[in-house]
């Protein structure tokens, strides 16, 4: 834990950050830095759609890891609510459907779902 907040403030070392506050269950914690994360990322993101879809696309997919990072908080404080965790878990499958197919994109996806484990 140490050695994540001893990286720069940036989106890397807010989403890694993100990860262990979720594993250690502190969601106002996680919370706060996937909207720290968001904050990093929007110029970058903002210059890449201005030069082409296909180039902010990465982008895109750490804008869904974050929303997903969301999700997760959602579906563990929903421990008493099984039809909200089968909402979720069906919106998962949903989105991932219109991802591209491709290795490395499913992979960084799948990666936050399985924060819930």
């Amino acid at each position: 834990a140490q050695l994540v907040k001893g990286i720069d403030e940036s989106y890397e070392s807010y989403f890694y950050q993100c990860v262990l506050a979720l594993h250690a269950d502190q969601y106002a914690k996680a919370q706060k830095l996937i909207i720290l994360a968001r904050r990093q990322m929007d110029n970058e993101l903002t210059a890449l759609v201005g030069e082409s879809y296909h180039r902010a696309y990465d982008e895109f997919v750490r804008v869904q890891q974050l929303s997903e990072m969301e999700e997760v908080i959602q579906y563990k404080q929903a421990k008493d609510d099984p039809d909200r965790r089968k909402m979720i878990i069906q919106l998962w499958e949903n989105r991932i459907a219109g991802c591209q197919r491709n290795v490395d994109v499913w992979e960084r996806i799948l990666s936050v779902r399985a924060l819930v484990l």
